[in-house]
């Protein structure tokens, strides 16, 4: 799948820059990126987007359009997606937080896309965090009645509940976008490794989701079991209103490929034994990825059985992969439920990557709590200034 990322403020553009990262390392094509921040140090430290792709705003209010630094950057975003080759995507996406000074953009830079593309238009938005201003609050509930309007689905990501996930996660977790060769080397031979900074741990969490899922029908030396191919995706997404997108994978798995079993020097009926057993473990492992990407490790939570529609891809080397797992999980999302949509495919890795996931996109599911949640703060605020 290709996907022309657009991503708004600091958040937006970090996003955009770990899913370019990601391609880089896969050397693969799925992501051309826009970024647009207020901020010059974050542009200059986006170390996977071109300078072309880069839009400095100078103006944190967009509400002036007297402005000649605003009329001038939105003119020069608007010509940067004019130009874009038309038939190069699939899909469109713009990734931003909710109560940022740039969301107002959007409205103008949907204008040019309307004009110039056909693809749908999506968007990955970031709740507030608990930390956010009174005006962010009001902002960001006034934003999501206007993207509500103009998107074709909203991943919906909630935000301070994945930093609360990255605060307790290891504090050693090298961020993706320094590689081991980039870390510091002292003297002595010791490695230290970069300081750990949880919107990292955030960012590459929800980049990978997106890039995962951009790899579906992707055509690889390894051909998977069951193809799910780009329109597949599209088909499950578009016009669903609220997405809410969950991933879970093992640590890498240690040792040659279980395949490889069958050439020691056994006996038949120990090798009968091993790989009954493997085969059981293997799809125990299939389906708790499942449980846990659905109830632990989903963007935003929300009730499973409110989806319309539903979408699941399992990743990993092939001879790690469960079909059993696979039904199972299948069977399991399919009576939960509300709708009847199921799809669902594999991307068998190779090489290296020696590690399984599975990918659990509910589409068409009700208010996220974390909406309610937003919403209520709103109102509460109002009252407290009418009082």
């Amino acid at each position: 799948m290709k996907i022309l990322v657009i991503g708004l403020g600091t958040g937006g553009s970090r996003i955009a820059d770990q899913m370019k990262a990601i391609d880089k390392r896969q050397h693969q094509t799925h992501v051309n990126a826009i970024v647009v921040d207020n901020d010059p140090a974050i542009l200059q430290s986006l170390q996977n987007i071109d300078d072309y792709g880069k839009f400095y705003f100078p103006k944190d209010n967009l509400e002036d359009p007297t402005s000649l630094t605003t009329d001038l950057t939105i003119e020069e975003v608007s010509a940067k997606l004019r130009s874009c080759d038309k038939r190069a995507f699939d899909m469109i996406l713009i990734v931003c937080g909710l109560g940022g000074s740039l969301v107002p953009l959007i409205p103008t830079m949907m204008t040019v896309i309307e004009q110039s593309f056909v693809e749908p238009v999506f968007g990955l938005v970031l709740l507030p965090e608990e930390t956010a201003t009174p005006d962010q609050i009001r902002s960001a509930v006034s934003q999501l009645a206007m993207l509500d309007k103009m998107m074709h689905g909203i991943i919906f990501v909630d935000n301070q509940f994945w930093l609360n996930k990255a605060r307790i996660a290891e504090p050693g977790l090298v961020p993706l976008r320094q590689s081991r060769i980039t870390e510091q080397i002292i003297r002595g031979g010791a490695v230290e490794a970069p300081p750990f900074d949880p919107y990292d741990y955030v960012n590459q969490a929800l980049a990978k989701r997106i890039m995962i899922l951009a790899q579906a029908g992707d055509i690889t030396n390894t051909p998977p079991e069951i193809v799910l191919d780009t329109q597949e995706v599209l088909q499950t997404i578009t016009g669903m209103n609220y997405i809410a997108l969950g991933y879970a994978e093992t640590d890498p798995i240690p040792g040659k490929p279980l395949m490889s079993l069958e050439k020691l020097p056994l006996d038949k009926f120990r090798q009968k034994e091993q790989s009954f057993v493997q085969k059981h473990e293997r799809a125990a492992r299939m389906v708790a990825l499942a449980e846990q990407a659905v109830h632990r490790d989903i963007t935003a939570e929300c009730e499973l059985s409110s989806a319309t529609k539903a979408l699941v891809l399992v990743t990993g080397p092939e001879e790690e992969l469960s079909m059993k797992g696979f039904m199972a999980i299948r069977k399991w999302i399919s009576e939960s439920m509300r709708g009847y949509e199921l799809r669902s495919g594999d991307v068998p890795t190779s090489g290296d990557e020696r590690q399984c996931g599975v990918l659990v996109l509910l589409a068409g599911i009700n208010e996220p709590s974390a909406v309610t949640r937003l919403r209520e703060r709103a109102v509460t605020l109002s009252s407290m200034e009418s009082e």
